[in-house]
């Protein structure tokens, strides 16, 4: 016959290992997407930045995990000029030159880019990512751009699930206990 000590002291255990449950990692995909039209004067820029902390699903820094990341961005002529005006844009994502669209290549994703180890540092980080858009030519309207990021989130066990568990082994092993000393 079981002792009520150690069946206390298994319950407690536990209830107190409950808290320990450990975490699964389980791919994850985090979307921001920052609107609107911004005007970029002739030698202009046009500075903003993604969050993916303050969505539904957020990312969590230093519990989630960012492997891979993409960016489109949507870059247009403002239509200003009767006559061609050649435009040229720099794209730098987190203070460093990530590529170029000239007038060209305008219009919806006139910009896309992969992963930069500078951008997946500050997104894991800070579950932000910097984006500049600097005109080197001409002027031009810079539209929607989304980011989409790639990787694993931490779910962790309900620790309360197990505790309401032990609480209930103790809880059978009481009224049992209780009905053999009848």
């Amino acid at each position: 016959m079981v002792s009520i000590k150690k069946l206390v002291l298994g319950t407690v255990a536990m209830i107190g290992l409950a808290g320990t449950a450990n975490a699964a990692f389980v791919p994850a995909t985090w979307q921001d997407e920052v609107g609107g039209t911004h005007y970029v004067k002739a030698g202009g820029s046009y500075t903003y930045s993604h969050d993916l902390t303050d969505n539904l699903n957020a990312f969590t820094p230093f519990s989630d995990v960012i492997t891979n990341f993409s960016l489109a961005l949507d870059i247009y002529d403002d239509k200003s000029d009767r006559w061609f005006e050649g435009e040229l844009a720099s794209i730098d994502i987190t203070g460093l030159t990530q590529g170029f669209v000239t007038s060209f290549q305008f219009g919806n994703d006139a910009f896309t880019s992969g992963v930069t180890l500078l951008g997946l540092i500050e997104l894991n980080l800070a579950g932000t990512l910097t984006v500049t858009v600097n005109s080197l030519l001409g002027d031009f309207n810079v539209g929607t751009s989304t980011l989409t990021a790639r990787g694993y989130t931490a779910q962790v066990p309900e620790p309360g699930t197990i505790a309401l568990l032990g609480l209930g082994l103790l809880g059978v092993g009481l009224g049992r206990r209780k009905k053999l000393a009848q």
